[in-house]
């Protein structure tokens, strides 16, 4: 369930925000919601980081008359049909809001606190241009919702008696209130785009979940799995297989199949990216051994079986991999890599730190971060150090710094 409210109607109403399957997103400034959110340990995100909402200035045009309300919310709910990297920011934050209000995310301890409800609250309209701010978000975020076959709630009644009373007739009023309105509910055309846009953006929902604090190193075998999974089936083209069992119409399908095979394409020089920077690194790894070892003595057989193991510790070069399926089929194991090699380098835990480091670069990639540069230099860091033997960090930073050196010196001058 989906419900847009004010800020003084959830003042007015304290025990809304002690429903436990409540995330509360604020629309505005909303300040004096902080305290009352926090207490209860739901945290209230300023719109600014709600990425599928419109910046300030098309808000300010919108209330000012110098822009149509009507093309802004076409244009967004044409970017959310669309998935690329251009429409990435809308597709990825609306996918993962939708995601946590539909019953297949939860746990069962989730379950058991009740329905999943989504709320964005608005600041107070204490003006004539707050009133008209307000009237164009929830115009704004109605209508991106109602793609999935959601309809807001906004009245303050409804939502006053909902949220009345114990935890437990709280839980059982939402529940009830949600099977009685199928405007509460996911559609099946919302399903439909929701499993679009969990395939087309798979990668960076990832790297999101691991920027919001997962710890990839303590994830258990099966997290490793699912991470690598998401890379594969893009390399390999199985992740069209899944948009081929949403039954849609043969043009339609086609579209959302060429848009993903570009995605796969992208994700794959990616990793060819990071793949050339590694194989240099080991390269340069293993000659500094060979002196080090030679010097002391080693020679032969042993000096090359000493080198190896060193490098495979300290700078494996990657696996190789090829693009798509050997041929035109729907089969997943019928693909050019070898997928053995592959899943069992990533999924060791022994190298989370180069799975890191293809999430993290393939994110950068895709939103047009140029390889080198300060801004992907210091993501790079932030995201490996812990992860990573020190030196080898230092040098793939140094690589990637001597790349964007000689890009920009490639570029003509103006």
């Amino acid at each position: 369930m989906v419900v847009i409210v004010n800020e003084s109607t959830v003042n007015k109403n304290p025990k809304m925000l002690k429903y436990k399957n409540l995330a509360a997103f604020a629309l505005g400034k909303a300040p004096s919601l902080t305290d009352v959110v926090d207490k209860d340990g739901k945290p209230v995100v300023n719109y600014n980081y709600v990425n599928f909402l419109p910046d300030k200035d098309t808000i300010n045009a919108v209330i000012n008359g110098d822009m149509s309300a009507k093309k802004v919310i076409k244009k967004a709910i044409k970017a959310l049909r669309n998935p690329s990297t251009e429409n990435q920011a809308i597709g990825m934050t609306v996918v993962h809001l939708v995601h946590m209000i539909t019953d297949e995310y939860r746990t069962k301890n989730q379950i058991k606190d009740g329905p999943s409800v989504l709320t964005f609250i608005l600041d107070d309209p204490d003006s004539d241009e707050q009133q008209a701010i307000n009237k164009f978000l929830t115009r704004y975020v109605t209508a991106v919702f109602q793609e999935f076959g959601f309809d807001p709630v906004t009245n303050k009644k409804t939502i006053k008696k909902l949220f009345d009373g114990n935890r437990k007739k709280r839980i059982k009023k939402v529940a009830k209130y949600i099977k009685d309105h199928d405007e509460c509910r996911m559609n099946k055309d919302g399903y439909t785009l929701k499993k679009i846009l969990l395939t087309f953006y798979a990668i960076p929902l990832h790297q999101a979940s691991l920027n919001n604090g997962v710890n990839i190193e303590s994830l258990k075998s099966v997290g490793r799995k699912n991470l690598v999974k998401a890379l594969y089936n893009a390399y390999t083209n199985c992740n069209m297989i899944a948009i081929g069992k949403l039954g849609m119409k043969s043009k339609i399908e086609e579209k959302y199949l060429d848009r993903l095979r570009k995605m796969n394409k992208k994700a794959f020089k990616m990793y060819n990216e990071v793949y050339d920077i590694m194989e240099f690194i080991s390269d340069q790894v293993a000659k500094s051994v060979t002196e080090e070892l030679t010097e002391a003595g080693l020679s032969g057989k042993k000096l090359k079986k000493k080198v190896k193991k060193v490098v495979r510790k300290t700078a494996p070069e990657l696996p190789k991999i090829k693009f798509g399926h050997k041929k035109k089929t729907s089969d997943p194991d019928n693909v050019k890599m070898n997928a053995k090699k592959f899943k069992e380098f990533f999924e060791d835990k022994d190298n989370v730190a180069y799975l890191a480091m293809i999430y993290a670069h393939t994110t950068l990639r895709i939103i047009g971060v140029e390889i080198g540069c300060s801004e992907y230099c210091k993501f790079m860091s932030n995201n490996l150090r812990n992860l990573m033997d020190g030196d080898v960090l230092k040098m793939f930073i140094s690589a990637a710094k001597g790349i964007y050196k000689d890009a920009k010196a490639d570029k003509p001058q103006a």
